[in-house]
């Protein structure tokens, strides 16, 4: 601030402290910095110079001024100018490298992103074929029992509907059975055969190659002379058990017709060996109706596990062979998931070794960091 020779006495020690206040509060404000104001008297200060004379250098204050301008341009320039070569250093070349690199390993690279999204997908396709064969499997266990249940109810129903037992039946009775039998074989034959398909067709298999089971029953002929009780009744005597039989014979047919009358010779026959020669008998002849049932109810439990073994056996061998294929979607998914895991471990770990170079990078760079933040402190205490 020049010229201050001009100004009064009362203006130097009263308006001039206040007047450079109020500027180095103004530069501090516009320019967020403090700068200290020297008045001064530059005329007067270069005519003591000239005349030597240390009164009117005294008066003009350019001492002051001098002073701290020798030190500022000897001392402060130098350290003001080294620590903004150093802070721009630091900010722009060692900060900026340092965030790169930190970046650099921060982010795993594309290739392994890649191979961790492939190596995701197999274990993501594992579970899933692994959930959808066990909750295929659960369900078709389940319809699997609610077809046995059927073949039961199926084989009964048809039997009540279709046989009925008495004497008139019994000449038609094995080859009713055996006529129904081939019914439920192919009805249940066809049901199986649907229940299998859709098996097949939900489990997403091709090329399965199996044997359908056999569903035929051939029931054991019944006997049905067996279920006739014959009680004897003494009489005349005969020589020959076949007249008997013709006695029999006669009962029969008033039973069920001429078709009994063989069955009453049969009979007799059997009767003509029981009784002595010395005995005729006239025989009083019972059916045995529930005996009959019995042996008809047994022939539908083994037609009906007939029909359920088949249909297990039938079951077992194509969820064998779909549990193969299975089997080997499985190997070959683990095939590739193994494959993934390999290249990434590789991967993994040469990254993991550039990781480490890149960390003894930043590492050095931070201790060169620290070491032009040591010497700024030094600069500002020299």
């Amino acid at each position: 601030m020049n010229k201050i020779s001009d100004l009064k006495e009362r203006q130097l020690k009263n308006e001039l402290p206040k007047l450079i206040e109020k500027n180095e509060k103004l530069i501090n404000k516009v320019f967020g910095t403090n700068i200290k104001i020297f008045p001064i008297d530059a005329r007067d200060a270069l005519n003591a110079y000239r005349n030597n004379n240390n009164d009117l250098l005294e008066r003009s204050r350019f001492t002051d001024f001098y002073d701290h301008l020798i030190k500022y341009l000897v001392e402060e320039k130098g350290k003001i100018f080294l620590r903004i070569r150093i802070n721009k250093f630091i900010k722009e070349d060692l900060n900026n490298q340092i965030i790169q690199l930190e970046k650099t390993i921060s982010e795993k690279p594309k290739s392994i992103l890649d191979v961790e999204k492939k190596l995701a997908e197999s274990e993501a396709e594992q579970f899933k074929l692994n959930h959808k064969f066990n909750e295929l499997l659960n369900k078709y266990s389940e319809e699997k029992k609610s077809l046995n249940t059927w073949i039961e109810k199926t084989v009964i129903s048809k039997f009540n509907s279709t046989i009925f037992i008495s004497p008139k039946t019994l000449p038609n009775l094995t080859a009713d059975i055996n006529c129904i039998t081939q019914e439920l074989s192919k009805t249940i034959s066809i049901k199986s055969d649907s229940f299998i398909n859709d098996l097949i067709s939900n489990f997403d298999v091709d090329n399965i190659t199996v044997t359908k089971p056999d569903f035929r029953f051939i029931p054991k002929n019944i006997e049905t002379t067996k279920y006739f009780k014959i009680t004897k009744i003494e009489q005349n005597k005969t020589d020959d058990g076949s007249k008997v039989g013709g006695i029999i014979g006669g009962v029969l047919g008033a039973f069920g017709g001429p078709w009994l009358i063989g069955v009453g010779a049969v009979l007799g026959s059997i009767i003509g060996d029981v009784f002595s020669s010395d005995a005729l008998s006239e025989e009083n002849i019972k059916f045995d109706e529930i005996g009959l049932k019995k042996e008809i109810d047994d022939i539908k439990i083994k037609l009906t596990q007939s029909f359920q073994s088949s249909l297990e056996h039938y079951f077992n061998e194509v969820l064998l062979s779909i549990k193969k294929i299975i089997n080997q979607r499985k190997e070959n998914i683990k095939l590739t998931y193994d494959s993934h895991k390999r290249v990434l471990e590789s991967k993994t770990q040469d990254y993991d070794l550039f990781k480490e170079q890149i960390q003894d990078l930043i590492n050095k760079l931070t201790i060169k960091k620290n070491d032009l933040n040591k010497l700024l402190m030094e600069i500002d205490q020299i």
